[in-house]
């Protein structure tokens, strides 16, 4: 999963199914913040998708959200 920010009003939230390289979740926001990745990661698990590591470039906070998931810090 990935964040881009483009300046300090818009941003692009994505997440990728590794396996494929299908896009399963993409979201505008206005700026990064752990209570969206925390909806994205849920929303992904309740349309049934097994997440077996997180791979992200920060927000380390992110393993205490999903305790039973690996984490990769990239």
């Amino acid at each position: 999963m990935g964040a881009t920010d483009f300046g300090r009003v818009f941003g692009v939230m994505v997440s990728m199914n590794s396996l494929n390289d299908r896009v399963i979740y993409t979201q505008y926001v206005r700026q990064k913040r752990m209570v969206l990745y925390e909806l994205r990661l849920k929303t992904v698990m309740n349309q049934g998708i097994h997440i077996p590591i997180i791979t992200a470039s920060g927000f380390k906070e992110l393993t205490k959200l999903f305790l039973g998931v690996p984490f990769q810090l990239c």
